[in-house]
């Protein structure tokens, strides 16, 4: 996500994923990648992922590679998570690979919106 240019936006430019279980699974995420460019508190983009049954509130963020390493695989509380991705500066971009808890096997890929 973002236009490529190496210039600061006021704001932030976002995209969001709803991957949904079953009712009564919870998502499985593998976190393989997340964003381009570390910086304190994710302030130029990042990926935020959402696990829990508030959605208002903020989840765990990740703007570079070092970020992802801790977490490689999180579960929702739930049967959703929701996936968001957030530029201001240059591009970012999130390879991860999801499944419902229990099942054999990983869908995914990588997503440059």
């Amino acid at each position: 996500m973002g236009d490529g240019a190496k210039v600061l936006k006021p704001a932030f430019d976002s995209c969001y994923w709803h991957i949904e279980a079953e009712e009564g699974k919870r998502v499985e995420l593998k976190l393989i990648q997340a964003g381009r460019v570390c910086s304190a508190g994710c302030f130029y983009g990042n990926l935020e992922v959402k696990l829990g049954s508030d959605f208002g509130r903020t989840g765990m963020r990740m703007c570079c590679a070092r970020d992802v390493k801790d977490k490689p695989v999180v579960t929702s509380e739930g049967s959703l998570a929701v996936v968001g991705l957030y530029s201001r500066f240059f591009t970012q971009q999130f390879k991860l690979q999801y499944r419902q808890g229990g099942l054999r096997g990983w869908l995914g890929g990588v997503w440059r919106v």
